[in-house]
């Protein structure tokens, strides 16, 4: 049985993105045969990918967080931009984002594609 989540989520101190006040329909949520469930949504400070599990909430990639297998000065900035992630079976999330920071030019090879595993750890997969 899947249990289900109060209609407003605060996830403020979990994840530092806030309350959620936008589901993104741009690119519509992913349901796994596991039953996790994965979308996009923007909160009242930022914007993240985020998965739901066996009623618990994972941030999985938020804005102006630090970009999973990069320098720790280099963030995600642009996961609302992109829009574009993919779920497997077991739960892996692939997704692409535009990064940000030093060294990162602003409108160009400034895009990389991550994966995130069921226990949340992210890894650089490519990077323009």
């Amino acid at each position: 049985m899947i249990e289900r989540f109060p209609t407003a989520i605060d996830i403020s101190a979990a994840v530092r993105a806030g309350t959620f006040s936008n589901i993104f329909a741009v690119r519509p949520f992913l349901i796994a045969d596991s039953g996790d469930v994965v979308f996009l949504a923007g909160g009242s400070l930022a914007t993240g990918l985020f998965r739901a599990r066996n009623a618990s909430l994972t941030a999985l990639a938020v804005d102006g967080q630090p970009a999973g297998g990069l320098p720790t000065d280099i963030t995600y900035s642009g996961l609302a931009s992109e829009a574009a992630f993919a779920l497997n079976s077991s739960g892996q999330v692939a997704f692409l984002s535009v990064i940000a920071g030093p060294g990162i030019p602003e409108f160009s090879r400034n895009q990389a594609i991550f994966l995130a595993d069921t226990d949340g750890s992210v890894a650089l997969i490519a990077r323009a």
